[in-house]
C-alpha cells in the first residue's frame, strides 16, 4: 500500500473528467536515469482534449553525449487515458506501478544544443524509429495536493492538482532494429490537472 502525504488519491492515477476550460489539461511526466550505463531521459504527454490535441515529447540522453528526441501534438477528442503520437501510458496498479511505450520516430542530435534553432535540427539531422518500454514503480510515497473548491489553490492557473513520486524504473531501449538495450534506474514521476497556462510561471526549475 502506497504512502500518501496530501490529499491525493491512489485511483488518481487514472484521467479524470474533462473541464470545461478550454485549456484544460491533464498531463503525466516520468523521468529516468541509469547511472551504470549513463543513460536517461524524460517522456511527457499532456491532454489538452477542448482545444483538440495532446502535447507528446520524448527525450533519450545517450551515454556519447547525442539525444533522441521529438515533439508532437497529435489530434485528440477525449480524456479517456494517454494515448498519442505514439507514447501510451498504462496504469497497471495505482499509485504503485505504471507502464510507458513509445513507438515512433525520433530526431538523433549529435549535439542536443541545435535545438536551439529546432526546425533546422529537425531537417539537418538523421530521424530514427525507436522503442523505448519501461516499467516505473514507485519506491517512496505520493506528494501532492488536489485544490478545493473555494480556496485560493482554487484559482491557480498551471495545476489545481498536482502530485508526484519517486520511482525505480527498469526497461529497454531498441533503436531501428539494433538490439535492446537495458535500462535500469530511477526517476520521478508527476501528474497534474486543470487549467494550463504555461505563461502563468514566470520560471521553471526541477531538479530530481
Amino acid at each position: 500500500m502506497v504512502t500518501i502525504v496530501g490529499n491525493v488519491k491512489p485511483e488518481d492515477d487514472y484521467t479524470h473528467p474533462l473541464g470545461p476550460e478550454e485549456n484544460f489539461n491533464e498531463s503525466v511526466y516520468f523521468n529516468f536515469f541509469d547511472r551504470e550505463r549513463q543513460q536517461g531521459g524524460f517522456l511527457r504527454i499532456g491532454n489538452r482534449a477542448n482545444e483538440g490535441y495532446a502535447e507528446m515529447t520524448v527525450i533519450v540522453y545517450r551515454p556519447d553525449g547525442s539525444a533522441l528526441f521529438n515533439y508532437k501534438r497529435p489530434q485528440i477528442t477525449t480524456n479517456d487515458g494517454w494515448d498519442a503520437g505514439g507514447l501510451k501510458v498504462e496504469v497497471l496498479v495505482p499509485g504503485e506501478k505504471i507502464r510507458t511505450v513509445y513507438e515512433g520516430s525520433v530526431v538523433e542530435l549529435k549535439d542536443p544544443r541545435e535545438m536551439r534553432e529546432p526546425g533546422d535540427a529537425f531537417r539537418n539531422n538523421p530521424h530514427r524509429r525507436i522503442r523505448l518500454d519501461l516499467l516505473h514503480e514507485g519506491c517512496g510515497p505520493i506528494y501532492g495536493h488536489v485544490a478545493e473548491a473555494g480556496t485560493a489553490a482554487a484559482q491557480n492557473d498551471f495545476a489545481r492538482a498536482h502530485y508526484e513520486q519517486h520511482m525505480r524504473v527498469t526497461g529497454t531501449l531498441r533503436i531501428e532494429d539494433g538490439p535492446e538495450l537495458p535500462i535500469s534506474g530511477h526517476g520521478l514521476r508527476d501528474h497534474s490537472w486543470g487549467p494550463r497556462y504555461w505563461q502563468s510561471t514566470p520560471s521553471y526549475r526541477w531538479i530530481t
